[in-house]
Protein backbone atom coordinates (compact mmCIF):
# COMPACT_ATOMS: atom_id res chain seq x y z
CA UNK A 1 0.00 0.00 0.00
CA UNK A 2 1.48 3.39 -0.78
CA UNK A 3 1.36 6.62 1.27
CA UNK A 4 -0.92 8.63 -0.16
CA UNK A 5 -3.47 5.18 0.04
CA UNK A 6 -2.43 5.27 4.19
CA UNK A 7 -3.15 8.88 4.28
CA UNK A 8 -6.63 8.37 2.96
CA UNK A 9 -7.43 6.11 5.08
CA UNK A 10 -6.19 8.03 7.91
CA UNK A 11 -8.17 11.13 6.84
CA UNK A 12 -11.52 8.91 6.09
CA UNK A 13 -11.57 7.59 10.10
CA UNK A 14 -10.32 10.36 11.46
CA UNK A 15 -13.69 12.29 9.94
CA UNK A 16 -15.90 9.33 10.52
CA UNK A 17 -14.23 9.65 14.63
CA UNK A 18 -15.05 13.37 14.61
CA UNK A 19 -18.93 12.94 13.86
CA UNK A 20 -19.20 9.88 16.01
CA UNK A 21 -17.40 11.53 19.10
CA UNK A 22 -20.32 14.54 18.77
CA UNK A 23 -22.64 12.24 20.27
CA UNK A 24 -20.33 10.14 22.74
CA UNK A 25 -21.34 12.33 25.28
CA UNK A 26 -25.23 12.24 25.03
CA UNK A 27 -24.93 8.37 24.38
CA UNK A 28 -23.07 8.14 28.06
CA UNK A 29 -25.03 10.37 29.63
CA UNK A 30 -28.38 8.10 28.52
CA UNK A 31 -26.01 5.63 29.89
CA UNK A 32 -26.43 3.09 26.88
CA UNK A 33 -22.88 3.53 25.41
CA UNK A 34 -22.88 -0.20 25.37
CA UNK A 35 -26.18 -1.07 23.32
CA UNK A 36 -26.82 1.82 21.33
CA UNK A 37 -26.48 0.30 18.20
CA UNK A 38 -26.52 -3.48 16.92
CA UNK A 39 -23.10 -3.48 15.70
CA UNK A 40 -22.09 -2.87 19.48
CA UNK A 41 -24.34 -5.80 20.80
CA UNK A 42 -22.67 -7.90 18.21
CA UNK A 43 -19.29 -7.15 19.71
CA UNK A 44 -20.11 -7.90 22.88
CA UNK A 45 -21.92 -11.12 21.83
CA UNK A 46 -18.81 -12.67 20.32
CA UNK A 47 -16.11 -11.07 22.73
CA UNK A 48 -18.02 -13.07 25.72
CA UNK A 49 -16.72 -15.87 23.88
CA UNK A 50 -13.03 -15.15 24.74
CA UNK A 51 -11.78 -16.41 28.29
CA UNK A 52 -8.56 -14.41 28.69
CA UNK A 53 -6.10 -15.06 31.35
CA UNK A 54 -5.64 -12.06 33.89
CA UNK A 55 -2.17 -12.43 33.14
CA UNK A 56 -1.79 -12.30 29.30
CA UNK A 57 -1.53 -9.82 27.10
CA UNK A 58 -4.13 -8.67 24.17
CA UNK A 59 -3.92 -7.03 20.66
CA UNK A 60 -7.10 -4.89 19.53
CA UNK A 61 -6.21 -4.42 15.81
CA UNK A 62 -7.71 -1.50 14.13
CA UNK A 63 -9.21 -0.39 17.32
CA UNK A 64 -10.88 2.78 16.39
CA UNK A 65 -12.30 4.35 19.76
CA UNK A 66 -11.33 0.87 21.13
CA UNK A 67 -15.28 -0.75 21.73
CA UNK A 68 -13.70 -3.70 21.61
CA UNK A 69 -11.22 -3.20 24.32
CA UNK A 70 -13.35 -1.32 26.27
CA UNK A 71 -16.02 -4.43 26.24
CA UNK A 72 -13.38 -6.80 27.26
CA UNK A 73 -11.38 -5.20 29.82
CA UNK A 74 -14.96 -4.08 31.79
CA UNK A 75 -14.88 -7.88 32.14
CA UNK A 76 -11.42 -9.31 32.18
CA UNK A 77 -7.96 -7.87 33.82
CA UNK A 78 -5.56 -8.86 30.83
CA UNK A 79 -3.26 -6.04 29.42
CA UNK A 80 -5.02 -4.62 26.23
CA UNK A 81 -2.90 -2.72 23.38
CA UNK A 82 -5.09 -1.55 20.76
CA UNK A 83 -3.76 0.47 18.04
CA UNK A 84 -5.12 2.54 14.99
CA UNK A 85 -4.27 4.33 12.36
CA UNK A 86 -6.72 7.58 13.26
CA UNK A 87 -5.54 10.16 16.16
CA UNK A 88 -9.08 11.35 16.49
CA UNK A 89 -10.33 8.25 17.43
CA UNK A 90 -7.85 7.09 19.65
CA UNK A 91 -8.66 10.23 21.77
CA UNK A 92 -12.31 9.04 21.65
CA UNK A 93 -11.19 5.69 23.18
CA UNK A 94 -9.14 7.99 25.46
CA UNK A 95 -11.88 9.87 26.77
CA UNK A 96 -14.41 6.83 27.01
CA UNK A 97 -11.79 4.59 28.51
CA UNK A 98 -11.39 7.60 31.19
CA UNK A 99 -14.94 7.61 31.64
CA UNK A 100 -15.75 4.01 32.94
CA UNK A 101 -12.16 4.22 34.49
CA UNK A 102 -10.22 1.47 33.01
CA UNK A 103 -6.60 1.33 33.28
CA UNK A 104 -5.42 -1.93 31.85
CA UNK A 105 -5.59 -0.20 28.11
CA UNK A 106 -3.06 1.50 26.40
CA UNK A 107 -3.91 3.18 23.14
CA UNK A 108 -0.94 3.64 20.40
CA UNK A 109 -1.04 5.12 17.04
CA UNK A 110 0.47 2.81 14.73
CA UNK A 111 0.12 1.68 10.78
CA UNK A 112 -1.22 -1.91 10.16
CA UNK A 113 1.45 -2.65 7.72
CA UNK A 114 4.20 -1.89 9.97
CA UNK A 115 3.48 -3.12 13.63
CA UNK A 116 5.69 -1.68 15.98
CA UNK A 117 5.64 -5.09 18.06
CA UNK A 118 7.89 -8.31 18.86
CA UNK A 119 7.51 -11.44 17.65
CA UNK A 120 4.93 -13.44 19.52
CA UNK A 121 4.71 -11.08 21.92
CA UNK A 122 0.53 -11.28 22.44
CA UNK A 123 -1.47 -13.98 23.92
CA UNK A 124 -4.92 -13.06 21.64
CA UNK A 125 -6.03 -10.61 18.85
CA UNK A 126 -9.67 -9.10 17.95
CA UNK A 127 -9.71 -7.77 14.67
CA UNK A 128 -13.41 -6.19 14.06
CA UNK A 129 -14.50 -4.81 10.74
CA UNK A 130 -10.08 -4.25 10.38
CA UNK A 131 -9.68 -5.21 7.13
CA UNK A 132 -12.00 -4.89 4.44
CA UNK A 133 -11.23 -1.41 3.44
CA UNK A 134 -8.35 -3.30 1.58
CA UNK A 135 -7.70 -5.44 -1.13
CA UNK A 136 -7.58 -9.19 -0.88
CA UNK A 137 -3.57 -9.46 -1.25
CA UNK A 138 -3.42 -6.72 1.13
CA UNK A 139 -5.59 -8.62 3.53
CA UNK A 140 -3.44 -11.66 3.51
CA UNK A 141 -0.20 -9.34 4.26
CA UNK A 142 -1.93 -7.78 7.26
CA UNK A 143 -2.93 -11.80 8.37
CA UNK A 144 0.75 -12.72 7.73
CA UNK A 145 2.03 -10.01 9.88
CA UNK A 146 -0.57 -10.03 12.89
CA UNK A 147 0.20 -14.08 12.77
CA UNK A 148 3.44 -13.55 13.65
CA UNK A 149 2.63 -11.37 16.99
CA UNK A 150 0.52 -14.05 18.49
CA UNK A 151 2.25 -16.47 20.59
CA UNK A 152 1.68 -20.29 20.32
CA UNK A 153 -1.83 -21.22 21.12
CA UNK A 154 -2.93 -17.53 21.40
CA UNK A 155 -6.51 -16.98 20.45
CA UNK A 156 -7.67 -14.73 17.07
CA UNK A 157 -10.80 -13.54 16.86
CA UNK A 158 -11.99 -11.97 13.35
CA UNK A 159 -15.31 -10.27 12.02
CA UNK A 160 -16.27 -8.46 9.58
CA UNK A 161 -19.28 -8.34 7.05
CA UNK A 162 -19.80 -10.12 4.12
CA UNK A 163 -21.92 -7.70 2.25
CA UNK A 164 -24.30 -4.35 2.61
CA UNK A 165 -21.41 -2.10 1.28
CA UNK A 166 -20.01 -1.20 -2.40
CA UNK A 167 -17.12 1.01 -0.90
CA UNK A 168 -14.77 -1.86 0.78
CA UNK A 169 -13.58 -4.89 -0.20
CA UNK A 170 -16.03 -7.25 1.48
CA UNK A 171 -14.82 -10.99 1.92
CA UNK A 172 -16.86 -14.31 2.51
CA UNK A 173 -15.98 -16.52 5.75
CA UNK A 174 -14.55 -19.19 4.36
CA UNK A 175 -11.76 -17.41 2.01
CA UNK A 176 -10.88 -16.24 5.92
CA UNK A 177 -11.07 -19.58 7.13
CA UNK A 178 -8.62 -20.59 4.26
CA UNK A 179 -6.02 -17.95 4.79
CA UNK A 180 -6.12 -18.76 8.43
CA UNK A 181 -5.47 -22.65 8.21
CA UNK A 182 -2.73 -21.58 5.68
CA UNK A 183 -1.03 -19.93 8.61
CA UNK A 184 -1.32 -22.49 10.99
CA UNK A 185 -4.51 -21.89 12.11
CA UNK A 186 -7.07 -24.02 13.18
CA UNK A 187 -11.15 -22.86 13.47
CA UNK A 188 -12.49 -23.44 16.64
CA UNK A 189 -15.81 -21.91 16.01
CA UNK A 190 -17.60 -19.41 13.27
CA UNK A 191 -21.04 -17.92 13.22
CA UNK A 192 -23.02 -15.74 10.56
CA UNK A 193 -25.79 -13.29 11.56
CA UNK A 194 -28.56 -11.89 9.44
CA UNK A 195 -28.42 -9.07 7.61
CA UNK A 196 -32.97 -7.81 7.36
CA UNK A 197 -32.90 -6.78 10.83
CA UNK A 198 -29.65 -4.90 11.40
CA UNK A 199 -30.93 -2.77 8.68
CA UNK A 200 -34.22 -2.34 10.55
CA UNK A 201 -33.10 -1.38 14.16
CA UNK A 202 -30.20 1.13 12.33
CA UNK A 203 -33.28 3.04 10.28
CA UNK A 204 -34.85 3.25 13.83
CA UNK A 205 -31.60 4.69 15.92
CA UNK A 206 -30.71 7.03 13.25
CA UNK A 207 -33.87 8.59 14.01
CA UNK A 208 -33.33 8.66 17.79
CA UNK A 209 -29.61 10.25 17.44
CA UNK A 210 -31.23 13.04 15.70
CA UNK A 211 -33.49 13.49 18.76
CA UNK A 212 -30.85 13.09 21.16
CA UNK A 213 -28.79 15.60 19.54
CA UNK A 214 -31.14 18.30 20.67
CA UNK A 215 -29.94 17.56 24.03
CA UNK A 216 -33.76 16.70 25.38
CA UNK A 217 -34.04 14.81 28.10
CA UNK A 218 -36.93 13.25 26.59
CA UNK A 219 -35.01 12.34 23.85
CA UNK A 220 -32.89 10.36 25.91
CA UNK A 221 -35.65 8.45 27.52
CA UNK A 222 -36.73 7.07 24.05
CA UNK A 223 -33.46 6.54 23.14
CA UNK A 224 -32.75 4.71 26.46
CA UNK A 225 -36.62 2.42 25.13
CA UNK A 226 -35.20 2.26 21.77
CA UNK A 227 -32.00 0.89 23.19
CA UNK A 228 -33.55 -1.88 25.44
CA UNK A 229 -36.00 -2.42 22.39
CA UNK A 230 -33.05 -3.69 20.18
CA UNK A 231 -31.21 -5.22 22.95
CA UNK A 232 -34.47 -7.45 23.54
CA UNK A 233 -34.63 -7.86 19.51
CA UNK A 234 -31.07 -8.67 18.74
CA UNK A 235 -31.35 -11.54 21.58
CA UNK A 236 -34.30 -13.08 20.26
CA UNK A 237 -32.66 -13.09 16.96
CA UNK A 238 -29.94 -14.91 18.04
CA UNK A 239 -31.81 -17.49 19.33
CA UNK A 240 -33.53 -17.61 16.33
CA UNK A 241 -30.44 -18.03 14.04
CA UNK A 242 -29.54 -21.51 15.83
CA UNK A 243 -32.85 -22.84 14.61
CA UNK A 244 -33.73 -21.32 10.92
CA UNK A 245 -30.64 -20.26 8.51
CA UNK A 246 -30.40 -16.50 7.11
CA UNK A 247 -28.63 -14.41 4.64
CA UNK A 248 -25.46 -13.77 5.81
CA UNK A 249 -24.38 -10.48 6.97
CA UNK A 250 -22.04 -9.87 10.52
CA UNK A 251 -19.98 -12.68 10.67
CA UNK A 252 -17.27 -14.01 13.61
CA UNK A 253 -14.43 -16.96 13.27
CA UNK A 254 -11.95 -17.93 16.17
CA UNK A 255 -8.63 -19.15 15.45
CA UNK A 256 -5.70 -20.77 17.66
CA UNK A 257 -2.52 -20.42 16.68
CA UNK A 258 -1.31 -23.96 16.27
CA UNK A 259 2.16 -25.18 18.42
CA UNK A 260 4.92 -25.69 15.89
CA UNK A 261 5.57 -29.21 14.88
CA UNK A 262 9.06 -28.69 15.60
CA UNK A 263 7.96 -28.24 19.17
CA UNK A 264 6.07 -31.46 19.21
CA UNK A 265 8.90 -33.83 17.69
CA UNK A 266 11.33 -32.77 20.85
Amino acid sequence: MNYNSIRDIQKEWDDIAKKASIIDKLTLRAGTYFSNTTLMLYKRHIIKRLKPAGNGVWLDVCCGAGTNSIILASKHSCKIVSFDISIEALRRGQKIKKYFGINNIDFINADVFHLPFRDAIFDGSIATQSFSYYILEEQKTLLQNLSLCLKQDALFILSDATKGSSTYHLIEPSTYISLLRDLGFYIIEKEEWGHELYQFLNKIRSKIVSMMQKKEITSILIYKFVSLYTSIVFRVTMIENRFRKKGGFLFYIIAKKRVKRTMLMV
